[in-house]
């Protein structure tokens, strides 16, 4: 009894698929762990910096470490509407002191968002020793870099669910690879047997009808005659099942041979065959 292989072309579609699936997952995990998280830290120096300017500009510079940043970050993001009227207000009157003042609120709040998207809103993480140290290196390492574009707040979530959907896809599909591997189908040529993977076997005499509903998908149906019971195939991922079911069908009860295109009978008259036939000297 031969057995079936997994089918080439479905073992390369499954091998492209795996690979793109596998490979999209490990694209977004370099994205959520090194990629955007570097980009998030460069983003942070250049708000550390505005913020340090700005704590400089309002006389608040020795002031500038944050010990409870998730307090402050919320406290901030709640009022930040009213920060930006109340600054606007201050351009208006001329308040400078109050200027600088909301300006350095606004400034923190671009720090610990910028923090909060890369996951630093702790105080290690806002807590300065030497502010105008701090500022002067900041100036100077900054000063002819131009700044990152600044993180959404989905922009490391989307490419953690990049990583689920990418990897659950490639570990789908190895499983189901697998699974298809250990499937096999036998078959007898001269008594045309064929043996299902629960090891039971059919002759063309067990079947009633071979179903092609679903022929154009690769699914054929054997509709058995004494139970009255139909076998779902997949022709697609074992080789050269179809093949097998073909040449079972030959032998069912009440099989007709499929239509055959009628042959042209006209034959074409060889070139010259009837120029010339009277021109005998």
């Amino acid at each position: 009894m031969i057995q079936t292989t997994v089918g080439k072309q479905w073992k390369i579609k499954m091998m492209i698929f795996i690979l793109f699936g596998v490979g999209i997952g490990l694209w977004g995990l370099l994205d959520a762990t090194i990629v955007y998280p570097a980009r998030g830290e460069r983003h942070a120096k250049w708000a550390k910096l505005a913020y340090l300017q700005a704590s400089e500009a309002s006389g608040r510079l020795q002031f500038a470490t944050i010990d409870d940043p998730r307090s402050d970050y919320e406290r901030l993001k709640s009022a930040a509407r009213e920060i930006e009227t109340e600054l606007q207000e201050a351009q208006a009157r001329s308040l400078t002191r109050v200027e600088y003042e909301k300006q350095r609120e606004l400034a923190l709040l671009g720090w610990l968002t910028a923090l909060a998207r890369i996951g630093h809103l702790q105080p290690e993480f806002t807590t300065i020793d030497d502010p105008r140290a701090d500022l002067e290196a900041l100036t100077e390492e900054l000063k002819s870099k131009n700044p990152p574009k600044p993180l959404a707040a989905y922009d490391i979530p989307t490419q953690w669910l990049i990583v689920v959907a990418g990897l659950g896809l490639g570990g789908y599909l190895i499983f189901l690879f697998m699974k298809v591997s250990r499937i096999s189908f036998g078959y007898e040529p001269e008594t045309k047997t064929l043996a299902l993977p629960d090891g039971r076997k059919l002759t063309p005499a067990d079947i009633r009808e071979v179903d092609k509903r679903k022929w154009d998908k690769f699914i054929v149906f054997l509709q058995l005659k004494e139970r009255d019971e139909e076998i779902r195939i997949d022709l697609y991922r074992h080789h050269p099942l179809e093949e097998w079911i073909l040449d079972m069908e030959k032998d069912t009860e009440g099989y007709e041979p499929p239509e055959e295109d009628e042959a042209d009978d006209e034959s074409e008259e060889p070139v010259g065959a009837g120029a010339g036939s009277d021109a005998k000297d």
